[in-house]
């Protein structure tokens, strides 16, 4: 695994995702999945940002699930929500439900992860 592929995974991105995110061309990202060349420097470090994006996200939507005492809940993405992808959302979503307890499904829309991803 090219370390490329090891910040494409852990973002959640698809090659086609991250074509779009990082605007380049779909054989630039299968080339740097194996190993037919180094990713530009620019190109991770626009991965590792939405990677720390993620983790901000997650960080404040467990914080927030601490100081009320309320289960954490995590709902389907909406188009609105500021993530370069479903699959990016997903990653996010994959470091709350590992810090938190067991999570509920709420209504589209609600809770606390739609004020975190506004300020991560």
């Amino acid at each position: 695994m090219t370390p490329f592929q090891a910040v494409l995974t852990l973002a959640g991105l698809s090659r086609g995702d991250a074509a779009r995110l990082l605007r380049a061309r779909e054989d630039s990202i299968n080339k740097w999945r194996a190993e037919r060349g180094d990713a530009p420097e620019g190109v991770m470090r626009d991965l590792k940002a939405l990677i720390v994006r993620q983790e901000r996200a997650a960080r404040i939507i467990l914080e927030q699930g601490a100081e009320s005492r309320l289960p954490i809940f995590m709902s389907f993405m909406e188009p609105d929500i500021g993530w370069p992808s479903h699959g990016a959302w997903a990653a996010m979503a994959a470091r709350v439900a590992a810090g938190s307890p067991p999570p509920g499904l709420p209504p589209p829309g609600r809770g606390a992860w739609k004020a975190a991803v506004a300020r991560a």
